[in-house]
């Protein structure tokens, strides 16, 4: 009897001190710490850059300007390898720019391979901060919209003048 006694006390204090271990949780990882340390699989691919209309998007483009041997599609380009500050600005000023110009984007670029300078721009519904830019730079814009079906032959229409 004593020996049955033991063991139940035996058995509940040890569940209790097992559950109580298994509810504590790691620390987070927080601020400088993240930076000293590292993350295992902190960060994950996306399964497409571009979504399935800028997929066909691209496609219809890169064929229409398959035989064009000087001009290329850029999906996603980032604006500042088309773009350059004014180096006569103040330091903060451009600091400024520069991290306003990362925020800006546009879905497609065609260029021209021989000087590396933008032809025009393609956007699906674009932000008023790109129009501005673009039109600062006189780089044309064309604006697509979203929900629309393009086919080559309408994107062969829009971008046919800047061939």
């Amino acid at each position: 009897m004593f020996f049955k006694i033991f063991f139940t006390i035996f058995v509940v204090i040890g569940l209790v001190f097992l559950f109580k271990f298994k509810r504590t949780r790691p620390q987070k990882v927080t601020g400088a710490s993240s930076c000293e340390k590292n993350i295992p699989n902190a960060f994950r691919t996306k399964t497409s850059a571009l979504s399935i209309d800028e997929q066909n998007v691209l496609k219809f483009l890169q064929e229409i300007v398959q035989y064009k041997d000087h001009i290329q599609v850029f999906p996603k380009p980032q604006l500042t390898t088309f773009i350059t500050l004014d180096p006569n600005l103040a330091s903060e000023i451009q600091t400024r720019l520069e991290q306003e110009l990362k925020q800006i984007s546009c879905d497609f670029m065609l260029v021209n391979t021989r000087t590396f300078s933008p032809i025009v721009a393609l956007s699906i519904n674009p932000s008023e901060n790109l129009e501005k830019l673009l039109q600062d730079l006189n780089i044309p814009l064309i604006s697509l919209r979203k929900g629309l079906q393009y086919d080559q032959e309408k994107l062969q229409q829009l971008v046919v003048h800047y061939l």
